[in-house]
């Protein structure tokens, strides 16, 4: 897992061409776990690398599970909810 300071993960290189997959956890506890989730499945299959972004108020709650995610980025204060969180991960990773 890598926070935003860029370290490597332990889950080693995945994916081609710079492809990933980034899910976004907002304000509810309940959304951390649904992409904790997503991503154990994912890892089933030879996921692509696996970002989370996070919102300040589960920022805790989401290095829990640094070691199920490649990176795990924090949302820019203000975008946290609706279109705006969407285009503010989208600058982030």
């Amino acid at each position: 897992m890598a926070a935003a300071d860029g370290a490597g993960g332990p889950r080693g290189p995945r994916g081609a061409g710079g492809l990933g997959c980034l899910t976004l956890a907002t304000k509810r506890r309940c959304y951390v776990e649904m992409a904790v989730d997503l991503a154990l499945s994912l890892d089933e299959y030879g996921a692509p690398p696996l970002t989370l972004v996070v919102d300040a108020a589960l920022a805790g709650a989401a290095q829990a599970y640094r070691e199920v995610f490649d990176h795990i980025v924090p949302l820019p204060e203000g975008y946290g909810f609706g279109r705006a969180a969407t285009y503010a991960a989208a600058e982030v990773t």
